[in-house]
């Protein structure tokens, strides 16, 4: 009996409430409203501004790079002429004796300006017996080519090839000539512009001769002006008698000029 109370005692307080609750619902009592269910508005985000068009920078043109001004390369100086060498072609003949004057072959030569040009030969000249002549070298057209002569001093040389016994060389001239190799045998200025005199150098024995140091004097003169050289020889013999010298490109036969043109 026990247990029986003991399980039923829960379910009676259970129906005990629910009849409570019952007669309170149909009574007259105020009833207490449900408090309304409040919906939160939705929060309106703002509307995000639409980020500004960035202007497009100009891009800077850039300024040509001015090409630098090639400076021109400075002109190279004129070649000092410091020599003159005996050449094979034939020179003017104005300022050597000729006509009748019992010489013939290389009597006149061209000199060209410093180491030379043209096929190195020998060259001849033949003298009647008992005569006085001369035979020499002018300088190329347009060489020195400067207006103005300083008062230089000239060694002539004279590389003897083929020996002429009794052929004696008695002076040695240096002129200054006009273009055509003159005027007449006594260039200009009347007359050589320093000598050697008094010479009995032979040419009897081959090998390179070289005459005494001559002094020129200083010179005004044209830019067509050349230099002559003019070797006078005696034949001491009453034939004829010749002799040959070396000439052309890398020849000892010529004049050096010091210091220079």
């Amino acid at each position: 009996m026990f247990m029986f109370r003991k399980l039923f005692a829960p379910l009676a307080i259970a129906a005990g409430l629910i009849g409570s609750a019952v007669v309170a619902g149909c009574g007259g009592g105020t009833s207490t409203p449900a408090p309304p269910i409040s919906h939160p508005s939705p929060s309106t985000s703002p509307a995000a501004s639409p980020s500004p068009i960035a202007s497009p920078s100009a891009s800077p043109i850039a300024s040509p790079s001015s090409s630098p001004v090639v400076s021109p390369s400075p002109s190279a100086s004129p070649v000092t002429i410091t020599s003159f060498v005996a050449g094979v072609a034939p020179g003017p003949t104005l300022l050597f004796f000729t006509a009748g004057s019992g010489e013939t072959g290389a009597i006149s030569r061209q000199m060209d300006p410093n180491a030379g040009t043209g096929t190195n030969a020998n060259q001849s000249v033949v003298y009647s017996g008992n005569v006085s002549a001369n035979f020499g070298w002018i300088s190329a057209a347009g060489t020195p080519g400067v207006l103005a002569w300083p008062a230089e001093t000239y060694t002539v040389r004279l590389d003897v090839r083929k020996a002429g016994p009794g052929l004696i060389v008695t002076e040695v001239d240096i002129y200054r000539v006009d273009a055509n190799g003159g005027p007449g045998t006594n260039g200009l200025g009347g007359g050589p512009i320093g000598s050697d005199t008094l010479l009995t150098q032979s040419l009897g024995t081959p090998g390179v001769i070289t005459f005494p140091v001559i002094a020129g004097t200083a010179q005004v003169s044209a830019a067509t002006d050349r230099v002559g050289v003019k070797i006078r020889v005696h034949n001491t013999n009453a034939t004829n008698q010749s002799f040959s010298y070396n000439a052309g490109a890398g020849a000892a036969s010529g004049v050096t000029i010091t210091p220079g043109f």
